[in-house]
This record gives structure tokens, C-alpha cells and sequence, in this order.
């Protein structure tokens, strides 16, 4: 069973995905880690504050972490011990380890 948090730091992030049904937010009581947190910042949210949720989510058992970014239409992706890896539109977003088979456009993502 997968495990997925969206960590909104928006009123209400599906106004903005394109594509809201891609993502889902599902975190089984007692599941020992998430295999996805994806932290969706509201513009003008400090750089300092989005490091700071991608660390705690890292700390916290997330096997990944999806950073999106409105302004630039980018998604970085975290894994521990990794440095961020930066996608735009033309580049496609898959699971990793903890998400195999999933995959989507990140313009997709943005509408």
C-alpha cells in the first residue's frame, strides 16, 4: 500500500494543478513512512520555510519529496542523501523506487 502527503502551503492547491486528480493525499494509520510528499507552497512562501518542510518530511520517513514551484513551473525532487534534482514542463516526473510505474509530464502538473 503506498502512502501520500500534500503538504499544502496554499488555501486550496487543486485551484491551481491542472490535473488535481494525479495527486491524492492518503496516509494509512500506523504506516511506518511515506513514500511521497509533495509540499505545493503559496507564492511568496520563503525558501527558508520550503528547505525546512522538505527536511522535516525527509526526516520524517518520506523515501521522496516533490518541491513544486508555481513561479517557475518546476518540480524539484528530494531524496535523502540526494541533492534536488530540478524538472520543468518539457521533462516527465516518475515514481522512483516508491511510486514504480508512475509517471507524468510536469506541464501536465501546472495545466
Amino acid at each position: 500500500e503506498l502512502s501520500y502527503l500534500i503538504l499544502a502551503v496554499t488555501a486550496n492547491p487543486a485551484e491551481h494543478l491542472g490535473h488535481p486528480s494525479i495527486l491524492s493525499a492518503v496516509l494509512p494509520e500506523g504506516h511506518p513512512g511515506r513514500d511521497l510528499a509533495v509540499v505545493i507552497p503559496l507564492l511568496g512562501t520563503s525558501r527558508t520555510f520550503c528547505r525546512q518542510s522538505v527536511r522535516a518530511e525527509l526526516d520524517g520517513g518520506a523515501r521522496a519529496v516533490w518541491l513544486v514551484d508555481f513561479e517557475t513551473r518546476t518540480v524539484t525532487v528530494y531524496q535523502e542523501g540526494r541533492r534536488g534534482t530540478e524538472f520543468d514542463s518539457d521533462d516527465t516526473l516518475d515514481g522512483g523506487d516508491g511510486l514504480p510505474g508512475f509517471s507524468c509530464k510536469v506541464s501536465d502538473l501546472f495545466g
